[in-house]
């Protein structure tokens, strides 16, 4: 609602001194301030540019509904640039932070909401009462862990599933050609939601339709497409046995969970006791087979040299590993099995020098009960025998590492082929899973190196500097992975980018050549230029680029209009 003017305010364009577009300006001689001390008419004003005040100044806007629009009209109005925002979203930062088990004022300060109790939670904090909804489907709501759906377990056929909702597909292959052709400007967040969730309501129907389908199978939904089909009639039909049989396995595995959980920590104490074994065995077998010193000059000087040989060499005696390494046997079958004992305290492994080499360590297979291992523990050897001679064998050091090993070498040779090999040699390489379900990948390691001149920025891009892959071709082998969900490191490539899409704009212009891009720029905007902020460097003018409402891309665009 518009409000008038007090009689000690003046409207923009009747104030002889500065004032701000749309908003009241206040006179320190009216006559509010005899009557109540340091209080004046103006604090009892609400600015609305939508009102007389928009009017004063003969400037024609639509009409103002909300808060936020009447301030980003006020920013417009008086050509003030706001790029940063200082807090969540009222709504979206309390939603997705509970969502993730974030405290109470945790998602206040989140947001900057102030302390105590006020609006917060009845306007903003929409939160699922999940105990209560556990609880109204009969579940423990003290233990949400034995939340269970077993139907999920069912899986609908194809052909089913294509009959529900047949056109959502094609909907996506068009949504997808559209994003393709118009690039960014076509995506549409709400339409990519509702189509997944119409691909996963099919999917709940169909597997809500078959437990229904063994309780009351003569309803009239059965007799209605694709239900009527034999297809679903017999899939429906073995819906039952395949739920009872995962609500006795969730059922067991949860009674068990302590127990479990015993076995699974038990196991991995094991595991690093056998990987110590292992690692001091590889030591040993590197230091037994190297001679102490290049011919020796002396019985006396060998005799020395092997004492202290077996000083640094101590072994693991026959009692320590008899009690500590035993194989791991992993049950897939979630039935009819042993519950390991309470855990206890595994032996360490001391290190005592050996009395001698031929020692047979013999590892009783029966020694540990069967423990449900979800780490897949390699198990060890049950036997290990050393001779004197030969080099001691090291348990779970074998053809598997050795593939991996291949693997990854094969890998890096593609990538040396591909980029040259001083190129890839000069980054730093980590093995990452891009998803749980995909085999890991080498993922290079770069920082931007932030140059002082717009070419050494495209250099960069386009061609790499300093020995380095370029930014296009890490973005092209690697897409937004190699960034690792970095926010320093999304930021500035978003800032290369933006220098980039500029440079390809103004190219490709009739007669336009890279070579005359670097001429327009060094003429147009020489970098540095004192007083003027977006030319006191590079990255001042890129950030000068980036402004949301355009301008600083446009002013580029109209001074390339008049050139030369």
């Amino acid at each position: 609602m518009a409000t008038r003017l007090q009689p000690d305010c003046n409207p923009v364009g009747q104030n002889p001194g500065p004032g701000v577009v749309g908003f009241p300006i206040p006179d320190p001689t009216g006559t509010a301030v005899a009557r109540v001390p340091g209080r004046d008419s103006f604090w009892n004003t609400r600015p609305d540019p939508c009102s007389t005040l928009i009017t004063a100044v003969k400037v024609k806007l639509p009409k103002c509904r909300t808060a936020r629009n009447r301030t980003n009209l006020l920013y417009t109005l008086n050509n003030v640039h706001v790029s940063s925002v200082t807090h969540g979203g009222r709504h979206y930062a309390p939603k997705v932070a509970g969502d993730h088990s974030a405290s109470l004022e945790g998602r206040k300060a989140v947001g900057k909401w102030k302390e105590g109790r006020g609006a917060f939670e009845n306007a903003y904090d929409h939160q699922h009462p999940i105990d209560a909804m556990l609880g109204i489907a009969m579940f423990d709501a003290k233990r949400p862990e034995s939340y269970t759906c077993s139907r999920d377990c069912l899986e609908p056929p194809s052909t089913l599933l294509r009959e529900i909702f047949p056109w959502v597909e094609a909907e996506q292959a068009a949504l997808a050609a559209r994003r393709d052709q118009h690039g960014k400007r076509a995506e549409d967040y709400a339409l990519i939601q509702f189509l997944k969730l119409l691909l996963f309501l099919r999917r709940v129907l169909l597997q809500d339709a078959a437990i229904l389908f063994t309780d009351f199978p003569n309803s009239f939904i059965f007799s209605i497409a694709p239900f009527d089909s034999s297809v679903f009639r017999d899939w429906a039909s073995s819906a039952s046995s395949v739920v009872e049989r995962a609500e006795s396995c969730a059922r067991e595995q949860f009674e068990n969970i302590p127990n479990y959980l015993v076995g699974t920590l038990r196991g991995i104490m094991v595991n690093q006791q056998i990987e110590l074994y292992q690692q001091h065995q590889l030591l040993r077998r590197d230091l037994l087979t190297h001679k102490p010193l290049e011919e020796p000059q002396t019985k006396s000087r060998k005799r020395k040299c092997k004492a202290v040989t077996e000083d640094i060499l101590p072994s693991f005696p026959t009692s320590s590993l008899h009690a500590s390494i035993s194989p791991l046997h992993v049950s897939a079958t979630t039935t009819n099995q042993r519950i390991p004992e309470p855990l206890g305290i595994i032996p360490a492994i001391p290190m005592q020098p050996t009395p001698s080499l031929s020692t047979t360590i013999n590892a009783d297979c029966s020694a540990m009960p069967h423990v449900p291992d979800p780490l897949n523990i390699i198990p060890a050897p049950s036997l290990l025998a050393f001779h004197p001679g030969i080099d001691p064998p090291v348990p779970g050091i074998g053809d598997q590492s050795q593939q991996l090993d291949a693997t990854r070498n094969a890998a890096m040779d593609l990538l040396r082929q591909r980029y040259g090999t001083a190129r890839v040699d000069k980054h730093e390489w980590e093995w990452v899973k891009p998803k749980p379900n995909l085999p890991a990948e080498p993922l290079p390691v770069y920082k931007f190196q932030t140059p002082p001149t717009l070419r050494e920025y495209w250099d960069e891009w386009t061609m790499g500097r300093n020995g380095y892959l370029s930014i296009h071709e890490l973005n092209e082998g690697w897409e937004a992975r190699w960034c690792r969900n970095q926010s320093g490191l999304k930021t500035e490539k978003s800032c290369y980018k933006k220098l980039y899409e500029l440079i390809d704009l103004l190219r490709s212009r009739p007669n336009w050549t890279l070579d005359l891009v670097w001429r327009f720029l060094n003429d147009r905007f020489p970098i540095p230029t004192q007083g003027i902020p977006e030319l006191k460097t590079a990255r001042s003018f890129i950030t000068y680029l980036q402004k949301k409402d355009g301008s600083g891309m446009n002013a580029v665009i109209s001074a390339a209009d008049t050139y030369p």
